[in-house]
């Protein structure tokens, strides 16, 4: 399987050590996957290749992830003319980079953007782009790493494996193969620890957070064409003392009710003014990115939004 992508690797190598200072970007609404490829990329940034590295996300990173060693230092600013490369991990369109509304001439000073990304509906914004529609990309981070022969560290191994669990549910989604077990099995000889990951992502809820489920688990329901449907409102965000991103897992359990075509969930953000929805489908014949994209978004066949 890497062998596939040996050549794109290598000359990614090549552009990472060209330059000198890096700007490593993170999707709005960070996630595991996310956030995993780019603290993965600082790390070796800094400590194989001694580059300078600022991490950012023009979201903040929720509270869900401060297990994560070096998530406090991602920003949600930078100084554009300190950086001669930007690197975008995990990030399928435009819209979901953020920064070129604020930045708007971030994509024309000319500045090479790296584009390292999983999802098959990528629309290749960067100079040079690194697609390839594997489990997740921190997948990827990993075939990069060892097709240029560079240390996994422990650190940078459980950077990689928060990446792999995330996207693929704890291991339990329809993207979970072969290969994604032997990377997995790899990054546990190498000091990854799963138990630490699973806990944080899977197995822990806080108080206030389990009744904003509630809340939207008293509003399912499956309509005619066999949709299960829930949504939360702002206002339920306000009476549990919760954010947006508590929301974030349930669409999950929205997607285990039995025969359903396929699952939606709707999130009234309060603070951003707008409504995200995400999409899961078990069913072999069902597509939801078609579904998505017929909103302006998109993703993997039995995960959108």
């Amino acid at each position: 399987m890497v062998s596939l992508y040996d050549s794109e690797f290598k000359k990614i190598h090549n552009i990472f050590q060209r330059y000198n200072r890096f700007l490593i970007i993170s999707h709005r609404g960070p996630d595991g996957d996310t956030i995993g490829s780019n603290l993965a990329l600082s790390e070796v940034l800094k400590k194989e290749l001694k580059k300078h590295t600022v991490s950012a996300c023009f979201d903040p990173v929720s509270s869900q992830y401060d297990f994560i060693p070096g998530v406090e230092h991602i920003v949600q600013d930078f100084h554009i003319d300190e950086f001669d490369c930007i690197i975008c991990v995990d990030i399928a369109t435009e819209g979901l980079f953020k920064f070129q509304e604020k930045y708007p001439e971030i994509f024309k000073k000319g500045i090479p953007i790296i584009n390292i990304d999983h999802h098959h509906d990528n629309t290749k914004f960067g100079t040079h782009n690194i697609v390839y529609e594997e489990a997740s990309t921190t997948v990827l981070i990993y075939y990069y790493l060892t097709v240029n022969y560079i240390k996994i560290s422990p650190q940078i191994a459980n950077y990689l494996l928060t990446g792999i669990y995330f996207d693929t549910g704890n291991l339990m989604h329809s993207n979970t193969n072969p290969t994604v077990y032997r990377i997995c099995s790899h990054l546990l000889s190498l000091g990854a620890n799963y138990k630490l990951i699973s806990k944080h992502l899977f197995h822990i809820i806080p108080f206030n957070r389990l009744k904003l489920w509630g809340k939207i688990f008293e509003r399912i329901y499956q309509n005619e064409e066999g949709v299960v449907i829930s949504a939360v409102l702002k206002e339920d965000f306000v009476q549990t003392k919760t954010e947006s991103d508590d929301a974030a897992g349930i669409i999950d359990y929205l997607n285990m009710v039995e025969g359903a075509k396929y699952a939606l969930f709707l999130n009234e953000n309060d603070k951003k003014g707008i409504v995200k929805g995400s999409l899961r489908t078990l069913d072999p014949d069902t597509n939801v990115s078609e579904v998505a994209h017929l909103f302006g978004g998109g993703g993997h066949t039995k995960a959108s939004g």
